[in-house]
């Protein structure tokens, strides 16, 4: 029996992390109410002062307010862990979806049982441009979203599997999330922001869970909105854009996942690409953040890395 048929007997939460900017986040939940299929609960995670339920709906809304911004994974582990579903949209409020994005995206799940993540065709907010097509791993083993900055090409129109979703529009199966979870991490705790959908999606394929693109699911994302300052919003190399907090995460995340994560063949395979990523990142700093470089040296811990690749591995030889 097809997921659309059982529909009516499973729920499905969507959950929006919110943090400072108010207007999209009524945006994306208006979205939400819209939904010609209908989600059972919305879980809103604010990451800044207090958001009052003032949205008149007949869907049920958790709001959890946190006084210190909890960043994007630990927000959505706190809504996982808050409310039960079998089935999870997870948006940042700087995205919205289409008014039949649930009814289209929930059909990639009836593909297979291994499907674990569906993505939708995601768009800049004007329309103009894929911002994502689904997310896969580049050869220097940084995510990469799949025709990103193209225009609207019938090459992205046709349903097919995928590496992984991005975490800014991103749907998932319940089952997978409790299979690749790490005590009660669905997302590393240790990722205040970037590479958390990437680290999560390659844990999920070493266990055997594919994701899969349907594009009739159709999203809007402002790019860069929650993270750069407001001249960064939408332009290339975001990293110029990023404050010394988050530029040493976006560093850090890279390392985190690539140990977690990589194959020793894989690595070796791929190093070339790797090695010419990072001599060109490491001279930008060097040059322009050297701060940075110095913060990296002294808090990054590879101890910490390496103990969750064991667990990692051990999830992967128990699947097995």
């Amino acid at each position: 029996m097809t997921i659309n048929k059982l529909i009516n007997n499973m729920k499905i939460c969507c959950v929006i992390v919110a943090y400072k900017n108010k207007q999209s986040l009524f945006k994306c939940v208006s979205c939400v109410f819209e939904q010609s299929l209908a989600v059972s609960d919305i879980v809103i995670v604010n990451n800044h002062g207090t958001l009052e339920d003032n949205f008149n709906s007949r869907i049920p809304i958790t709001i959890i307010n946190n006084s210190n911004n909890l960043f994007y994974g630990v927000s959505l582990n706190i809504a996982i862990n808050k409310v039960r579903a079998d089935f999870y949209i997870c948006l940042n409020d700087d995205a919205y979806i289409d008014n039949n994005f649930v009814k289209e995206a929930i059909k990639g799940f009836d593909i297979g049982e291994d499907i674990g993540m569906v993505c939708g065709k995601v768009l800049s907010s004007d329309g103009m441009r894929i911002d994502s097509a689904g997310l896969f791993l580049g050869l220097a083993r940084q995510p990469v979203d799949r025709g990103h900055q193209k225009a609207t090409a019938a090459s992205f129109n046709n349903q097919n599997y995928v590496f992984g979703v991005p975490g800014a529009v991103a749907f998932y199966r319940k089952t997978m999330l409790d299979s690749v979870r790490i005590g009660s991490d669905y997302f590393d705790s240790e990722y205040k922001m970037f590479y958390e959908d990437i680290d999560l999606c390659w844990r999920a394929n070493r266990l055997g869970w594919r994701a899969y693109y349907v594009p009739s699911a159709l999203a809007y994302h402002q790019r860069g909105l929650s993270a750069r300052t407001n001249d960064g919003v939408g332009r290339r190399f975001g990293r110029r854009f990023l404050n010394k907090e988050l530029h040493f995460e976006l560093i850090k995340n890279r390392y985190l996942t690539i140990i977690k994560n990589e194959t020793i063949a894989g690595f070796l395979s791929h190093m070339l690409f790797i090695i010419v990523y990072e001599a060109v990142i490491w001279l930008y700093i060097i040059i322009f953040n050297p701060l940075i470089a110095m913060n990296f040296i002294r808090l990054f811990s590879l101890k910490k890395a390496f103990r969750k690749r064991k667990l990692i591995n051990n999830l992967v030889l128990k699947k097995s």
